[in-house]
């Protein structure tokens, strides 16, 4: 027996065999979280968590009515502390009176010494420093003027030495008033000395008063230390209890974390169903597109092995024979509402503007891009179609004064109506036509033109 060929691992294969085990893992159903049960075990480990936090509060409490109770004395060593407290905002107030003081002395200190310093600068500028002298060094001028022979110049500066002299006095007076001002800022810098002397006690008698009452809080400490109590057993509990709290928290911690994963997986499997169907629909969008392109380059294909707008030159080619046959030479026979006639047949081509001006311009954009073959026609056709509208409105004028049925074109007429048809035709055609200047033939405006003002 022929042994079986075994099948060859290709990449192709192996890529297959991956895309449908992803495929088998992004179908698989995922349940939703339940969240009822999630928030049932919440509530549980709340619960005990309440109930752990509830012992804890009753052994705070047992706790700090043993320590209320080493002594008797708790009130007492409250007022003792109150009073302590009270002292030492004494001993500060005391300290702030006296710094106070002190800056107060410095700055008339400092005043007195900037004071002293100007009447040194002063005095160092000045010969003389009083009155007296000056008046004694002017006399001695004078005599010396009087007694001395001596020249005209050495007249003049002893004159003059006599003259400096006089205004310096003005200069000795300010000086001593500096010196007077100076003597009262050394009395007022050392009149607070006394003021100083009495801080200084008081901060003195407050410091010991502290030091009094620090002695009294801590004898008083001392006492409730040596009572034993059962404080450290109920804080061993209470220690106890925390752990069991912060275990709970960590269970509450472990839940949450858990559903969270849960409801992560769960909606990463919901967005992959989404990018699933949307890939669905878009490979169907896409296939009905190709679909919808290769109908679409059929039917292009067929219309371009067609000759284009061979419907449309076959038509004009009619209308063409038709019209040299109607407007030919004038036939005296022809048949009444035959220009009619013809322009209904002008409107069914769809390529002039017609009685409507809401088609000029797209009319006209249409014969700007038709075909040579399409484009040939079209002087023709507007001298046709403006042929046409002038002969209909000639005839419809001849009707009505045959008929003698009044002025042709009165208001509510309706024979007057259908002649302003006829004229706003021909203007339209006017239009239509110097929209299509460059295309046209040079004297075709000209001859619209004509055939216009005759039907006026």
């Amino acid at each position: 027996m022929a042994d079986t060929e075994k099948p060859v691992d290709t990449p192709e294969s192996n890529n297959e065999a991956e895309k449908t085990e992803e495929t088998k893992k992004v179908f698989k159903k995922v349940p939703k979280p339940d969240e009822n049960a999630f928030k049932a075990k919440v509530e549980e480990i709340n619960g005990e968590i309440k109930k752990l936090n509830d012992q804890v509060a009753e052994l705070r409490k047992q706790i700090d009515e043993a320590s209320n109770q080493r002594s008797g004395q708790q009130g007492v060593l409250n007022e003792a502390r109150s009073l302590m407290n009270q002292l030492k905002a004494e001993r500060q107030a005391a300290r702030d009176a006296l710094n106070a003081v002190l800056d107060a002395r410095n700055a008339a200190r400092a005043a007195l010494d900037k004071a002293v310093a100007q009447n040194k600068a002063m005095k160092g500028e000045m010969k003389y420093t009083s009155l007296e002298e000056i008046e004694a060094a002017i006399a001695r001028l004078q005599r010396q003027q009087n007694t001395t022979s001596m020249s005209l110049n050495e007249e003049k500066k002893l004159i003059k030495e006599m003259e400096a002299l006089q205004s310096s006095k003005k200069l000795v007076a300010q000086f001593a008033e500096a010196q007077a001002g100076v003597s009262g800022q050394r009395e007022a810098a050392n009149s607070f000395n006394a003021a100083i002397a009495e801080r200084q006690a008081a901060v003195k008698a407050a410091a010991d008063r502290v030091q009094e009452q620090w002695q009294v809080l801590e004898g008083m400490s001392k006492d409730t230390d040596s009572v034993k109590s059962a404080v450290p057993a109920l804080i061993e509990q209470r220690n106890a209890l925390r752990k069991l709290i912060d275990e709970q928290y960590d269970r509450l911690r472990a839940a949450r974390a858990e559903h969270k994963a849960a409801n992560d997986e769960w909606y990463g499997w919901q967005r992959e169903q989404r990018r699933l169907k949307a890939e669905k629909r878009r490979a169907e969008q896409e296939a009905k597109k190709a679909e919808y392109e290769a109908r679409k380059a059929a039917a292009e294909a067929e219309l371009a092995a067609q000759v284009p707008y061979e419907e449309e030159m076959a038509l004009c080619d009619v209308v063409a024979k038709y019209l040299e046959g109607l407007l030919g030479p004038p036939q005296p026979k022809a048949a009444a509402g035959a220009a009619a006639e013809a322009l209904s047949l002008l409107d069914q081509l769809a390529l002039l503007p017609g009685p409507s001006a809401a088609l000029l311009d797209r009319r006209a954009a249409f014969a700007r891009g038709a075909p040579a073959a399409l484009a040939r026609n079209y002087p023709a056709l507007i001298l046709a179609a403006m042929e046409c509208t002038f002969r209909a409105h000639g005839d419809l004028k001849r009707r009505c004064a045959a008929a003698g049925s009044g002025v042709p074109g009165a208001a509510g007429d309706a024979t007057g109506q259908k002649l302003a048809e006829y004229r706003e035709r021909a203007n339209l055609l006017v239009t239509f036509s110097g929209l299509l200047a460059d295309k046209l033939p040079g004297d075709i405006g000209a001859r619209l033109a004509r055939m216009e003002v005759m039907m006026i």
